[in-house]
């Protein structure tokens, strides 16, 4: 693919990498060590470059980013990477702080007894191309859809069940799609007391209604 129209598309909330080693110097030397967007810029690619950084959305949105790019055909394909390392205790303690972690480092997603989540390392990989130039399908996007809810008195980490609905629901409007007939939905599930009941009642008012 090299020196082809392909576009570079990276979810990455935080950059503890050079944060981790900002004391050693000789780590992180040159721009491609010390600056974030370089994640999307390694590459002898000439479509979009771009890092996204929507929180915990990040890796969505630069899918989102993506599609968007190949239907308005400012890419022939697309490359679509998540990252997450942790490396510094103090990015833990921040989460803890804002009970975030659980304290017994175990996920209870959507349970009574839910109290936080364990976070995890991921590097994730896909390649995007439109139906009608792809040799193997192991998978079909059929739309996305982004939204926020903006600035709250509560503040971002209680997030609204509202606009979570509205967001479903257009969503599967605009594809043309019952979401009745869905047999499988992958949830957020922050496995926190704030998170997961408003998580669910916008799937429920979303996609059960009538059933």
């Amino acid at each position: 693919m090299s020196g082809t129209n392909t576009g570079v598309f990276v979810g990455c909330c935080f950059d503890e990498n050079t944060s981790a080693y900002a004391e050693d110097y000789t780590k992180i030397v040159g721009y491609k060590q010390s600056f974030a967007a370089m994640l999307a810029n390694r590459f002898n690619l000439n479509g979009p470059s771009k890092l996204i950084d929507t929180a915990c959305a990040s890796s969505f949105s630069a899918l989102h980013e993506a599609i968007v790019s190949l239907r308005s055909n400012q890419c022939d394909r697309a490359i679509v990477a998540g990252i997450n390392l942790c490396l510094r205790a103090a990015t833990q303690m921040q989460f803890y702080s804002l009970n975030m972690i659980s304290p017994d480092g175990h996920c209870k997603c959507l349970d009574e007894t839910a109290n936080g989540y364990a976070k995890g390392e991921a590097c994730v990989l896909m390649i995007l191309q439109k139906k009608s130039e792809a040799k193997r399908i192991y998978a079909t996007i059929i739309h996305t859809k982004t939204n926020s809810d903006g600035f709250k008195d509560l503040g971002i980490t209680y997030p609204s069940w509202e606009l979570q609905r509205n967001l479903i629901r257009d969503t599967y409007s605009e594809a043309g799609i019952d979401p009745r007939v869905i047999k499988y939905c992958e949830a957020h599930c922050t496995g926190t007391q704030v998170g997961d009941p408003v998580e669910m009642r916008a799937i429920c008012e979303s996609m059960c209604i009538g059933l």
